[in-house]
């Protein structure tokens, strides 16, 4: 699959690529770690995108996977989708389709990982906070401005309807404000493992 160079840093230490996680671009045993944040969940084939992952890792480093827990337990995501999605309902989505919340069941993705022939297998639960150092119209724009689907639905609206939807989701976010910030509690796992 082709790639291409995106970025390159000012640093000779750092460079950016892009490419498919079923065919990297990189000679075997190559890496001391694999890291991937909140990417796996949207892997067509996890096994053999993990398996390819596990080639280019040296033996015995870490791999590493972030996923997020619950959609109901990340009120980051639900503020908005539980109101949006009373006026597009989500169509049913077949068991394990690739979503941003594929991977919250404890143990579903350390399965994958197994599968795969990856050794000494782990996963831990990761409770943290995600700070926003603003509020408001501020929070609206950054939720636009992430997630390409939510736009299309809030721009097929009327402005009385969207205004509406934008009234119902800062009243979600109320809970969470504070002073001129919001603090959103959120769970993650981390399921990690070494290469045989």
């Amino acid at each position: 699959m082709a790639y291409w160079e995106k970025h390159r840093a000012t640093s000779e230490n750092a460079r950016f690529q892009v490419a498919s996680a079923d065919r990297v671009p990189f000679d075997t045993d190559r890496f001391d770690a694999v890291v991937s944040r909140f990417g796996i969940m949207f892997f067509p084939s996890p096994v053999e995108c993990v398996r390819e992952l596990l080639r280019v890792l040296k033996p015995k480093r870490t791999i590493a996977f972030a996923v997020w827990g619950y959609l109901e337990r990340n009120p980051f995501h639900h503020v908005m989708a539980n109101v949006v999605d009373r006026y597009f309902p989500p169509p049913p989505l077949p068991p394990d389709a690739p979503e941003p919340f594929r991977y919250a069941e404890r143990g579903k993705l350390l399965s994958v990982l197994n599968d795969a022939g990856a050794a000494q297998t782990s996963e831990r639960l990761l409770e943290f906070n995600i700070e926003i150092p603003f509020a408001g119209d501020d929070f609206w724009t950054l939720r636009m401005d992430m997630a390409e689907k939510l736009r299309a639905k809030i721009s097929s609206l009327s402005a009385e309807k969207a205004a509406e939807i934008k009234h119902e989701v800062f009243q979600n976010v109320a809970p969470y404000l504070a002073g001129n910030s919001i603090s959103f509690p959120a769970e993650a796992l981390i399921v990690s493992a070494t290469k045989r």
